[in-house]
């Protein structure tokens, strides 16, 4: 498997032992659909496919059973984890793949808002969320990718290979801009959504809105 952003790439035939490398352009690792593009849209759907199907049985579990007051709790630790585990990686930054990981939890909404009896406009869901005490998905990856960045620096991680790639700002005189990260500019949304570039975007947006 070779890895490129290229549209023209030279690819070459291996051998172990004699024998031919099977090439592949999908790569499953450490639970991440890994593709020969780098692009994570792959992942993307295989997440929400898989939490949809786990949220189809809770959804009958809970009517066979009447277990209306833990959906939330099933939701949380049955789903949620599904389309979050290592987002800080694949976190999308196009809205296509933003709107598929939240049209997950929308369906779970939806359903609950049912449940509870929960009066919500058509395609608002905010009422519900508010009612059950939930975020939007989009803004627990924020805050994922907030408490990674802090985590890593404050040395709770040992990740000094991370930790050479933040590039703290440091003021050459006073300034009112008190981000404490420098962010290098990109020409692409691809380049923008580099992990550790968007984990200290996203710090600094949050830093300057408090």
């Amino acid at each position: 498997m070779s890895f490129t952003r290229r549209q023209a790439t030279f690819l070459f035939d291996y051998s172990l032992n004699n024998h031919s490398i099977t090439r592949v352009s999908v790569k499953k690792d450490l639970g991440i659909l890994l593709t020969s593009d780098l692009d994570y849209h792959s992942h993307i759907e295989h997440v929400t496919y898989k939490s949809l199907k786990t949220l189809g049985f809770i959804k009958r579990f809970s009517s066979n059973f009447n277990l209306t007051y833990s959906l939330k709790n099933l939701y949380c630790l049955l789903v949620r984890p599904i389309i979050e585990y290592g987002s800080i990686l694949w976190d999308p930054y196009t809205t296509s793949d933003s709107s598929l990981l939240e049209h997950v939890q929308r369906k779970f909404l939806n359903f609950a808002s049912f449940a509870f009896n929960i009066h919500h406009e058509p395609h608002d869901y905010s009422p519900v969320l508010l009612h059950l005490q939930l975020s939007s998905l989009s803004d627990r990856r924020v805050l994922a990718n907030i408490n990674f960045l802090n985590k890593f620096t404050n040395d709770t991680i040992n990740a000094p290979e991370l930790l050479a790639e933040v590039n703290f700002r440091v003021p050459s005189k006073s300034s009112r801009l008190m981000a404490p990260y420098y962010v290098p500019r990109h020409t692409t949304n691809y380049g923008r959504n580099h992990p550790i570039h968007r984990m200290m975007r996203l710090t600094n947006e949050n830093f300057s809105s408090h």
